[in-house]
């Protein structure tokens, strides 16, 4: 068994009837700056730590990832009992280490974010953020996973697993965390978005070809396209009548990957595409 998973387990039997909370909601703001995380927050190896400003104007939560700590992982408070409508949401970012925070990160092929629920002595995986779903961006990204509806009646404690390639030669890099919470819907309805990822098609596709997307939920959508680096390429306000997305390529991306998003109050999309 992955060894952080086990400390994981042994605190769960610990500690498991022990500090229970519904709704969590936590901008870590009133954690000691520089220190471990508290409150009933764990980190496996002491490794995460709280950060005064993120470049936001608020106090947060990171992890520095190098070639010697290359993983690590954070446990929740325990939280419930689940409701069938809960669901979890949080804000994150990749960020260099080298003038933090101004630098964005992009994430390699061994790069990761993995959510898990502990529940009952075993361990579910959520949702992975790798580099097929990341958005390169010193801004934070929220994300919002509904499937929580199989604890119900459960309380349970979320860990955040963060990785990086040990033998990449990649700059170090921080993993920051903000504004998490695990309630129900009619408690932040407003902040309740489904986030998905989806497939444009062709992909890759050609210089100067349509972007296609299919299967969205109708409504009105922010448009935002970024490249590798994290720079907006452009964004626009669509209305998506039949579920298709068609954007007009006309030669204006060069060949190369980016990232596309759609976002309004319910839905996120979010895209890779490769541009050849």
């Amino acid at each position: 068994m992955n060894k952080f998973l086990l400390i994981a387990l042994l605190v769960l039997n610990f500690n498991f009837s022990k500090g229970q909370v519904f709704p969590l909601t936590e901008n870590f703001n009133t954690m000691t700056p520089y220190t471990s995380p508290s409150g009933g927050w764990i980190s496996t190896v002491a490794g995460f730590q709280i950060y005064p400003n993120h470049g936001n104007g608020s106090q947060g939560m990171t992890k520095q990832l190098t070639t010697f700590q290359y993983v690590d992982s954070v446990i929740s408070p325990l939280v419930g009992p689940i409701a069938a409508n809960s669901f979890l949401s949080f804000d994150y970012r990749a960020v260099l280490s080298s003038l933090y925070p101004s630098s964005a990160a992009t994430l390699g092929s061994l790069d990761k974010i993995e959510i898990k629920v502990l529940s009952a002595g075993s361990v579910t995986t959520l949702f992975t953020i790798n580099s097929t779903n990341h958005i390169t961006s010193t801004a934070f990204t929220n994300l919002t996973i509904n499937n929580l509806s199989a604890f119900t009646g459960s309380s349970i404690k979320i860990i955040i697993k963060v990785s990086r390639n040990p033998s990449a030669s990649t700059q170090d890099f921080f993993y920051d965390f903000d504004n998490f919470a695990v309630t129900n819907a009619q408690g932040i309805k407003e902040n309740k978005i489904e986030y998905k990822n989806i497939n444009a098609y062709p992909n890759p596709i050609q210089k100067g070809n349509d972007i296609h997307l299919k299967d969205i939920f109708p409504g009105t959508y922010n448009i935002l396209l970024f490249n590798l680096q994290g720079k907006e390429i452009f964004t626009l306000t669509k209305s998506i009548i039949d579920g298709d997305l068609f954007l007009n390529n006309n030669n204006k991306f060069e060949s190369g990957i980016y990232f596309l998003k759609l976002q309004n109050d319910q839905h996120s999309y979010v895209s890779k595409v490769i541009v050849q």
